[in-house]
């Protein structure tokens, strides 16, 4: 049984920005943000209910592992966020399954085959991500694979739908891809020195807005296409 005690959420108020973080909507929003920049930038026409999905999956994807995360070691962690998701985890797990159920029911009628196995697929890698990250954390393969695992994840989970409906030459939408892969590593990375090493932050700030800008001219030099 998990004591309460181990894990203490500060009676101070919340900030209104970091809410969209404690509830896990921030990495949601930019995932769709992205996909429709990305489909926008392609001239690709998406459907909002292939956002809605994608919006859906993200949270169920972060929420899983947080809950993962103050489950099996509830005294080690002491961010905002996870003491949290230990606060509320049983609100949380019931949202889980009930945004579970909803995802499946609207891609199985709305989504195109295409669009599904594809997710089917990703659902696999991010299964064996999560094996890797909480059952066998303590072995990963080397260091840095937590954020390419998870840039590399969140750019196909988030372009998916953009290349099910892509009918272009495909080196524009790879390029777009492995440039938002390594903006999202980065991210990760940034937020891992910001939150244990912050000494080492500002070398990964510069990275993260270089990848970004180059985003950014790969999506212009397309739309000029």
């Amino acid at each position: 049984m998990i004591a309460s005690a181990q894990v203490q959420e500060t009676k101070a108020t919340h900030p209104a920005w970091l809410w969209p973080n404690l509830a896990n909507l921030d990495a949601p929003v930019v995932a769709v943000i992205w996909q429709r920049f990305v489909a926008g930038s392609l001239h690709v026409s998406l459907p909002w209910v292939a956002s809605i999905e994608l919006f859906l999956c993200v949270w169920i994807i972060y929420t899983f592992d947080r809950l993962l995360d103050v489950y099996r070691k509830p005294a080690t962690h002491n961010t905002a966020r996870h003491q949290f998701h230990f606060r509320h985890r049983k609100l949380f797990a019931a949202l889980l399954v009930a945004s579970m159920i909803a995802t499946a029911l609207i891609g199985w009628q709305e989504l195109i085959p295409a669009t599904l196995l594809g997710g089917l697929l990703l659902a696999a890698f991010v299964g064996c991500y999560l094996l890797f990250t909480h059952p066998l954390g303590n072995h990963l393969p080397a260091q840095g694979f937590k954020e390419a695992s998870v840039g590399i994840l969140f750019s196909a989970g988030s372009l998916l739908t953009v290349w099910a409906h892509y009918t272009g030459p495909p080196r524009a939408l790879y390029a777009c891809g492995l440039l938002f892969a390594g903006l999202c590593a980065l991210n990760c990375y940034l937020i891992e020195a910001w939150e244990q090493r912050p000494h080492s932050a500002g070398k990964s700030l510069l990275l993260l807005c270089a990848v970004f800008l180059g985003l950014i001219w790969a999506g212009d030099r397309k739309s000029v296409v």
